[in-house]
């Protein structure tokens, strides 16, 4: 994909560096791995570079690995791309066509894959069947346009911009090579159809995720993987000289002059991408696929409805973001109402206001007893409707009163593996005692010091050296993934505390309880 980027400047990719990391090298497909990179090297026309090999046991799983790399590109100073000044109302947007989904957008489609009950090795992918599976069609690998751009920019003047389509969509990536007072008016019925592999499987993730097509169009490249703006006089030109190469063009719109500021001086410019037909192109794709088998997305109607819950912290937050972030993304089962801290000015309120949730900053210090000061909140909590309570960094120890009232519906996260290490100076302790792993567990709260059933837990290594600091970042990473999951666990109602105080699962999901 940055070959792609290098393309989108004029430039021609000229090598790629890699780096690849794993937990044990031994257990990595380098040679799977290097031959890939060959291969893109190959398509690329650029030479590969030894880059760097690295054992990181500890940071990685004994069977983990990534691989990442760069590439550097040439291009002069005269024919560097975009050149907006060269712009104009009528020019031609013409686009190369996207091979699948191209790396971007997989947290939707799990989500989708999930609702739809598929299993990525077993299933055919209804969006494409002639793909050996549903895994093997959603990764379908990035096309890299280095032979159709080759010959496209070894004429001056042919193309005037370029726009990879990655995270964002068309609606965040056209904009980069416009100038700001023109619009790219895209016709979705030129390209948008079930015969358009990306396009195809981008309109099953809306119907079997009960996507929207805005959220659609801002997270997938709906089919078109760069789009070119060429001069209005030279288009058919573009379109003949990529036919006698052999790579295909599709003519997907025009440039047209942008709006500008009323009368009273409100910019009323609007978007700089307007994708002409998309609800339409979209219900026509979703209908083909809804008769060829695949099954859509439950209407709003018969979903539960989110759970509203409360926050109570002390401090930065960190945690409260990752509950944020689970709330903000399709398919999550709750919804945060309310974040009271009893202290103020902490960065917890401000990642709550930024998110747009309420905030009240009840202090304890200004309560005769922990009781007065725990009512207090009870009474924030039930005039706000919350049904659910998570405590993310608190720093108080709650009344066996407030307990009570709010008995299998409060939670809280601990940095240890419960019941290990309960109470204070966690780390401290963890270290003390020479274990090798540690880690988090959320667990429902009981009137004893950490003591309720276990909902989730993650470990991390405890590596040789470790200081508390840093075995305390390391275990922050496993919180942010593991309170969101506990929260996703009794909202959606699989796990609830039973009246002898253990977990009572649903038998749909006994099955995966931890």
């Amino acid at each position: 994909m940055c070959v792609n980027d290098v393309l989108c400047q004029g430039g021609r990719p000229l090598l790629f560096l890699d780096y690849l990391a794993a937990g044990r090298l031994s257990a990595a497909p380098i040679d799977r791995l290097v031959a890939g990179v060959v291969e893109g090297c190959q398509q690329a026309g650029c030479d590969l570079l030894g880059g760097e090999t690295a054992e990181m046991p500890g940071v990685y799983s004994d069977s983990g690995y990534d691989l990442a790399g760069f590439a550097v590109g040439a291009v002069e100073r005269t024919a560097l791309l975009p050149r907006t000044d060269l712009m104009a109302p009528g020019d031609a947007l013409l686009a190369l066509p996207a091979a699948g989904l191209h790396s971007n957008g997989f947290s939707l489609v799990r989500r989708a894959v999930e609702a739809a009950g598929l299993d990525y090795l077993k299933d055919k992918a209804p969006f494409q069947p002639e793909a050996e599976s549903l895994g093997a069609a959603l990764l379908t690998p990035t096309r890299i346009y280095a032979a159709p751009m080759r010959v496209l920019l070894s004429v001056p003047g042919l193309i005037t911009g370029a726009a990879h389509i990655t995270g964002g969509g068309l609606p965040g990536n056209v904009p980069r090579c416009l100038p700001d007072g023109l619009v790219a008016r895209l016709d979705t019925r030129s390209w948008l159809n079930i015969t358009q592999p990306a396009a195809a499987t981008a309109a099953w993730v809306a119907l079997v995720g009960g996507v929207s097509a805005e959220e659609l169009a801002r997270t997938f490249n709906l089919g078109l993987g760069m789009v070119l703006v060429v001069p209005a006089g030279r288009r058919q030109e573009a379109l003949e000289l990529a036919a006698a190469h052999g790579h295909e063009l599709l003519e997907v719109g025009k440039l047209e002059a942008r709006g500008g500021v009323d009368g009273e001086g409100d910019d009323v410019r609007g978007s700089q991408v307007v994708l002409d037909g998309l609800e339409s192109q979209l219900s026509a794709v979703m209908a083909q696929l809804t008769a060829a088998g695949a099954r859509p997305a439950p209407p709003p109607s018969s979903a539960r409805p989110l759970m509203p819950v409360g926050v109570l912290i002390s401090g930065s937050g960190t945690n409260l973001q990752a509950l944020l972030d689970y709330c903000s993304k399709p398919g999550a089962a709750a919804k945060i109402v309310l974040v009271i801290s009893n202290k103020p000015g902490v960065g917890g309120l401000t990642r709550a206001e930024a998110a747009g949730v309420p905030t009240r900053v009840i202090r304890h210090t200004e309560f005769g007893s922990r009781e007065e000061f725990d009512l207090a909140i009870h009474s924030t909590l039930q005039a706000a409707g919350v049904q659910l309570v998570c405590c993310a960094g608190f720093m108080r120890i709650l009344s066996p009163r407030f307990v009570q009232l709010w008995r299998g519906r409060l939670l809280n996260i601990h940095p240890s593996l419960l019941p290990l290490f309960p109470g204070l100076h966690v780390h401290r302790q963890a270290l003390q005692a020479g274990v090798r792993v540690s880690g988090c567990s959320v667990h429902f709260i009981e009137e004893e010091v950490d003591a309720g059933a276990i909902l989730v837990q993650r470990t991390v290594p405890v590596l040789a050296g470790d200081t508390e600091q840093q075995l305390e970042e390391r275990i922050k990473t496993a919180e942010h993934v593991a309170y969101p999951e506990a929260l996703h666990l009794v909202a959606t109602g699989a796990v609830a505390r039973g009246q002898d105080g253990r977990l009572l699962w649903q038998e749909s999901h006994s099955a995966g309880k931890q």
